[in-house]
């Protein structure tokens, strides 16, 4: 075997024992399941042991399957198998999987240099020679550390992503939930205004029948009562919308809803504007993406500003050539030759200073968002407090006057219009404090604060402190 032979060989296995000495992984395709969400879809139920496990972990239940379910514990069921806080955890781990990339190391490049020469002296018996050499850069440590820094910004925005899909599947669930409660508690005090005004009728028709009154008075009640037999048709179409929008936020069929209890929540629990927008200032995901923008911008300028400094390259190599050992050091200082950073340093200036206005733009529409989600709260609970009132005063004028029928001193006509009446002031209540609840709902989501709702406070302590995702509840 000649020289070149040997030098040959000996470049190709060293070349295989490091490439060997790399670990390389081999790509694996991953083709989509196509099925999987339809599937799911078909076979989804609120009581599976799963959603069960995911409920009791976070405290939300006692005890499994729930008989009776409300708004809050929905809203909860919503967030844990919301498909978008699934995105938003594998969006997550990839900005984790980036940042782990960013602080890595500088790698070096390694390589067998071959070299042929078309000369050859009479005392070299190849015209190949064999060597490694490496390549790597020398940078400013400042850069490194900028480019992490980089990369936990985004790694933030990501976590904030993950909360705020959380808030928004329960804002969904729960104002569905709502607004199923208050179709299904109106139900009955339709049907019972339609009686009422159905009694009143009657009792016009009798006075006109002995005489008392005339025929226009029942026909112009009875128009009245039409309307209200038309009203409640248009409630039971608004229920099985409500019924239905539910289902789309829990990702069940609507259909297994039918029968599903939702019980009146609990009453809120007293809270200070102060207190709400202190909490909103410091945790609300717009403000903290806005703070995140910022420190992006900041560490952008840096970068800019890092750039004016060179960095080192090498090159160090040695070769085998006929027997002598030739070492060689290549390098230099890369420095640019025309364009300096200034207006690169200029454009990220003027970026982090956008990136300030935008944050105290954002707190200004976040204060402006929360004065107005607490005013109209306000405004539903005083009108609530106030329709209460009207409704206790038209019970005891109703109560007055069915006495003054048995005393003989009011006639029917009169009294079944009172009955009337507190059939609508029930339903009006009914209404108000269903516009109460979803206000405070609606506060709620706008400041960023579960008040009095632990379990949902427990997940999204779990969401912020996960460093990877946790398995997903299967809808």
């Amino acid at each position: 075997m000649d020289m070149s032979q040997a030098v040959l060989r000996c470049a190709l296995l060293t070349g295989l024992l490091l490439t060997a000495g790399c670990g390389l992984q081999r790509y694996e395709a991953a083709p989509l399941d196509q099925a999987r969400v339809p599937g799911a879809a078909l076979n989804a139920r609120l009581d599976d042991a799963e959603l069960g496990a995911a409920m009791t972990r976070h405290g939300a239940v006692n005890a499994w399957p729930l008989l009776e379910w409300t708004p809050a514990q929905l809203a909860l069921a919503a967030a844990l198998r919301s498909p978008e806080v699934r995105v938003a955890q594998a969006a997550l781990a990839t900005a984790q999987a980036a940042r782990a990339v960013a602080a890595q190391r500088a790698n070096p490049a390694l390589a067998m240099n071959l070299e042929h020469h078309g000369h050859r002296d009479s005392d070299q018996s190849s015209h190949w020679s064999v060597g490694p050499s490496i390549e790597f850069s020398l940078s400013p440590m400042s850069r490194k550390r900028i480019a992490v820094a980089l990369a936990d910004t985004a790694v933030v925005a990501a976590r904030i992503d993950v909360l705020d899909s959380a808030w928004q599947a329960r804002d969904t669930a729960e104002l569905a939930a709502l607004d199923v409660l208050e179709q299904r508690a109106l139900s009955p005090l339709l049907k019972r205004e339609v009686e009422a005004r159905a009694q009143l009728v009657a009792a016009a028709r009798a006075q006109v029948a002995a005489g008392v009154d005339y025929a226009f008075e029942w026909q112009t009640l009875e128009l009245e009562a039409n309307n209200a037999r038309l009203a409640e048709l248009d409630a039971a179409r608004v229920r099985r919308v409500a019924q239905a929008a539910l289902g789309a936020a829990l990702h069940v069929d609507d259909a297994t809803l039918t029968e599903l209890a939702v019980v009146t929540p609990a009453a809120p629990m007293p809270l200070e504007f102060a207190t709400l927008q202190a909490h909103s200032l410091n945790a609300h995901p717009d403000i903290l993406r806005a703070l995140a923008d910022y420190a992006r911008a900041e560490h952008q300028l840096a970068l800019a500003v890092d750039a004016q400094y060179p960095e080192l390259r090498l090159s160090p190599g040695y070769f085998f050539d006929q027997g002598d050992n030739v070492w060689s050091l290549v390098g230099g200082v890369v420095v640019p030759l025309f364009a300096t950073q200034d207006a690169a340093i200029a454009q990220a200036s003027a970026a982090r200073d956008t990136a300030r206005e935008h944050f105290y733009a954002t707190q200004a529409a976040t204060i402006a968002a929360l004065h107005s989600a607490w005013s109209q709260w306000q405004a539903a609970h005083d009108a609530e407090t106030a329709t209460r009132k009207v409704a206790d005063d038209i019970d005891a004028s109703a109560a007055a006057l069915r006495k003054g029928e048995r005393d003989g001193i009011v006639d029917k006509l009169i009294v079944a219009r009172a009955g009337v009446q507190q059939a609508e002031v029930a339903s009006r209540m009914a209404s108000s404090l269903a516009l109460t609840r979803r206000a405070f709902a609606a506060l709620e989501t706008t400041a960023r604060v579960a008040l009095d709702d632990a379990p949902f406070n427990a997940y999204l302590n779990e969401l912020d402190g996960e460093s990877t995702p946790s398995s997903p509840v299967q809808p």
